[in-house]
């Protein structure tokens, strides 16, 4: 236990730029900074640890709230959701009855919900709510996001986290070629895919918390004005302003809460990195 606490206390110090606080009050407080360089914000409560009703509930309570703050301030922001946090494992009924009346309370005030792609949740799918949109996993919305556009009209492309290969022994320069060959057909398959779902009519997102990879992959695509790019929550003024340069639409990710674990694994590393993430914060050695 006192390995794990460890990790976890060098781990919160790499990623704590990327957290905008614990409390609703200081995500709203930074939601606004944000809205002020011109950019809008996509809100979260990191609180995954979900094994009953009576924390659903609390978690349904917290969206509301959030969800009342952000329509009495003005704030220019959406809300992004795990299915899970209300309880999709636990009772599906129930975590349905909780999804649709954050849905409604959102739709009466015009805020966005977006909902994390969870096996378990499929069935938000069938959701026809104009104010829901869907975060789907590249992999998924590669294949399928055009088909999902023309019945869900809002969705989010983040990356895959778990589709990273192993190193192999090479030497540094030939690895290097390799990478930025790779790099090269990555860009173009995310622009290829943002341009079918788009083109369905779906308000289109691209999360990434690369920005250098998402400028490039909006930059290629001909519904470039259109599209939106969201980065995670923690560049600086300068970077920010340098990015609002490339005209391009511009979402901040912004994650408040204590639960900031899953967040940080499953949001700021991938492939290869998610794996490590991983071992170290369970307390082994990733070599």
């Amino acid at each position: 236990m006192e390995g794990n606490s460890f990790f976890a206390n060098v781990a919160f110090r790499l990623v704590r730029k990327h957290i905008a606080g614990t409390t609703v009050a200081k995500a709203l407080k930074n939601a606004m900074t944000i809205n002020g360089m011109g950019m809008g914000a996509t809100i979260t409560f990191l609180n995954d640890h979900v094994d009953s009703l009576p924390k659903a509930k609390y978690n349904q309570s917290a969206y509301m709230q959030l969800l009342h703050q952000i329509s009495r301030l003005n704030i220019r922001a959406e809300v992004s959701i795990r299915p899970s946090q209300l309880g999709y494992r636990i009772d599906e009924n129930a975590a349905e009855k909780h999804m649709s009346e954050i849905l409604s309370y959102a739709e009466k005030h015009n805020i966005v919900v977006w909902s994390e792609h969870e096996n378990e949740s499929g069935q938000l799918f069938d959701m026809h709510e104009k104010n829901l949109g869907i975060e789907l996993p590249y992999s998924i919305a590669e294949k399928s996001g055009a088909k999902i556009g023309q019945k869900i009209k809002r969705i989010k492309v983040v990356p895959d986290i778990e589709n990273g290969k192993e190193e192999s022994e090479e030497n540094e320069e030939s690895k290097e070629k390799k990478e930025k060959a790779a790099k090269k057909v990555k860009i173009s398959g995310y622009a290829n895919c943002l341009d079918r779902i788009a083109g369905t009519g779906a308000f289109t997102t691209l999360l990434s918390h690369d920005y250098h990879f998402g400028i490039k992959a909006i930059s290629r695509s001909k519904y470039r004005k259109d599209l939106i790019l969201e980065l995670p929550f923690g560049y600086s003024r300068e970077r920010l302003a340098k990015i609002g340069r490339e005209r391009i639409n511009v979402n901040i990710y912004t994650p408040y809460g204590k639960d900031w674990i899953p967040y940080a694994v499953n949001r700021l590393t991938e492939g290869k990195r998610h794996k490590i993430a991983k071992l170290i914060l369970e307390g082994r050695h990733p070599g």
